[in-house]
């Protein structure tokens, strides 16, 4: 019974750092014929004035960053981490159609000899 339960519990602590490895991190989906690279400086431009304003105590100190940029046949976007102030300008653009909460995402293969 304790062994099941020390299993049990590194796997919960293994679960606490994979949330934690993604946490404020998002994947914004831009509207119908929304480029990436056109919607950029209005995407560095609103992060930089939130970055720039000063911490609020109580709340995430989260560095707001566009870490990868998508245009893959119709689908445009990027996804990168963002504070909440960060996520609620974003939602707020009109030429946004979601911000979605990135998931890690793992697949298992196995070879045989």
């Amino acid at each position: 019974m304790a062994k099941a339960f020390s299993i049990l519990a590194a796997l919960a602590l293994i679960q606490v750092a994979l949330a934690a490895d993604i946490a404020n991190k998002y994947t914004v989906v831009l509207k119908s014929g929304v480029s990436a690279s056109a919607h950029r400086d209005t995407v560095h431009a609103t992060v930089a004035k939130i970055n720039a304003q000063p911490h609020i105590e109580g709340t995430a100190n989260v560095k707001s960053e566009v870490h990868h940029e998508y245009s893959i046949g119709s689908f445009n976007g990027y996804s990168g981490q963002f504070s909440a102030a960060a996520v609620a300008a974003i939602k707020a653009d009109p030429n946004v159609a979601s911000v979605q909460v990135s998931l890690n995402t793992f697949i298992k293969c196995e070879m045989e000899n």
